[in-house]
């Protein structure tokens, strides 16, 4: 831990409840007694109060001595439903429900597996759902996974897998269930099944599909005529982007950037590529933090919001050059393209957000020039390209759900509660909805708003009877 020394105290706060706890900052309650400036609490959503806060020394000094991420694989997935109260309040609503939609329904899951998803997952399991779960080695806790094998789940995954290996345990996954309904996670299955799987289309009812890039792909295969089945965009919830995407993954990929590079970020020059939700999550904290901060986008408006947000817009290949850090946030293959790391100065960090492959174009470099990429230390790989070396974090993939912990507990807690609610939309609209990607009507993410809000005993107004139409300036009732 020596290398943790000459950060801020912020810096180890944030890095310490983000490894200890997998806890959400924003949105928490800070004690006053650690002293943290209030700027930096205004900038990551959290709130300084004297008493019987969600975070104080004493508590974040126990979570230090005893890690939940310590634990066994039973004793983590307890601990993460201690904290998910919309996911356990919409399971006891389905469970209480004469008729439950879950009941004997067949779901194939492409889930990263960790302690949260397997909330879900069980969750699911015990409404009477049949589910099997795939997911790709570089992506599963061989204990969770065991975990949920042991609970009584089909589980086809395995941390030791090789890409074959893994592409084999997901056709098992989809020939062996025939799944009226696939959770998806990159639409990952969901591009397998339409492209090798055909004959399973017939038995298919719908896809609940959770992220950006999954979305996209979606949406691509729906414009050509591809997608045969109707598709539920749950990143497209207002309940998972607000949320998910500008904090859960803003927060835990700075963590992860100060935990893996062992440095401060304080005094860094940064280069953000993409600002949707993700992008501007990641740039607010680590400027927050003390860098500077450098946005590269292609949407007109984007680049113009991030303007209007403080931030200076340029060029990817032009913010590289002077970039200690440069991040992927856009969802998109090969953002951070070859020529862009060629431009990279000596010694800078890449890293991806996203779930898109090859965000990080380090494999087309090597294939087209001289550059060479070494693996051996799979958290901090070596690319030598254009005479400097670049540290690529993660091979590659999105740091802070392979290096890092994945997203806060509290927040994944509503996108879960988004693909539940994705799932029952879906059962109960058999074969009255289009073979298009759709968005849930906002009512369901009020929904889901109204039960965290109740667990955390916070209070709102109630919406206030609207004027009638016919009441204007000119025009006044019994006027």
């Amino acid at each position: 831990m020596e290398r943790f020394h000459g950060f801020s105290l912020s810096e180890r706060f944030v890095r310490d409840i983000a490894k200890t706890s997998n806890r959400s900052i924003a949105a928490a309650s800070v004690s006053e007694d650690f002293g943290l400036n209030e700027r930096l609490l205004a900038d990551w959503g959290m709130r300084q109060v004297k008493g019987g806060a969600d975070f104080d020394k004493e508590s974040v000094s126990k979570l230090i001595d005893d890690p939940p991420a310590k634990r066994s694989a039973k004793a983590r997935i307890d601990y993460a439903r201690l904290h998910m109260p919309c996911l356990a309040a919409l399971t006891e609503h389905y469970m209480k429900t004469p008729n439950n939609v879950f009941a004997g329904v067949k779901i194939a899951a492409n889930l990263i597996l960790e302690p949260k998803t397997a909330v879900l997952l069980l969750d699911l399991h015990d409404l009477g759902a049949v589910i099997q779960v795939y997911c790709g080695s570089t992506s599963v806790d061989q204990d969770v996974a065991d975990a949920l094998a042991a609970a009584g789940m089909k589980v086809n995954a395995h941390s030791s897998n090789t890409p074959e290996e893994d592409r084999a345990e997901a056709l098992k996954t989809l020939d062996s269930l025939k799944p009226e309904l696939l959770l998806d996670d990159g639409a990952g299955i969901s591009r397998l099944l339409h492209m090798e799987c055909k004959n399973l289309i017939e038995g298919l009812v719908g896809i609940s599909e959770e992220t950006t890039c999954g979305v996209a792909a979606l949406r691509e295969m729906e414009s050509e005529g591809a997608l045969l089945v109707p598709a539920v965009a749950v990143n497209d919830m207002k309940i998972k982007t607000l949320f998910d995407n500008a904090h859960g993954t803003g927060e835990t990929v700075v963590a992860a950037l100060i935990e893996l590079t062992g440095e401060s970020a304080c005094g860094k020059n940064a280069a953000v590529a993409g600002y949707g939700p993700v992008g501007f999550g990641i740039a607010k904290r680590l400027r927050a933090l003390g860098s500077s901060v450098v946005i590269s986008e292609v949407n007109p408006i984007a680049a113009l919001q991030a303007l209007h947000d403080g931030f200076s817009v340029a060029p990817l290949l032009e913010a590289c050059h002077d970039a200690d850090w440069i991040i992927s946030a856009s969802g998109v293959s090969r953002t951070i393209t070859a020529q862009a790391l060629a431009c990279a100065k000596d010694g800078a960090v890449i890293a991806s957000a996203g779930g898109a492959l090859n965000e990080i174009a380090h494999e087309q470099a090597v294939a087209e020039s001289s550059a060479e990429f070494d693996e051996s230390d799979r958290d901090r790989c070596r690319l030598k390209i254009a005479g400097k070396t670049l540290t690529v974090l993660s091979r590659g993939h999105g740091i802070n759900y392979t290096s890092g912990g994945g997203n806060p507990i509290e927040i994944m807690d509503l996108s879960f509660a988004g693909q539940m609610e994705s799932l029952a939309y879906i059962i109960k609209n058999r074969g009255a909805l289009p073979k298009k990607v759709m968005r849930l009507p906002d009512e369901i993410s009020e929904g889901i708003a109204r039960i965290k809000l109740e667990s955390m005993s916070v209070q709102i107004d109630g919406k206030p009877r609207g004027a009638s139409w016919r009441e204007t300036r000119f025009h006044t009732l019994g006027g």
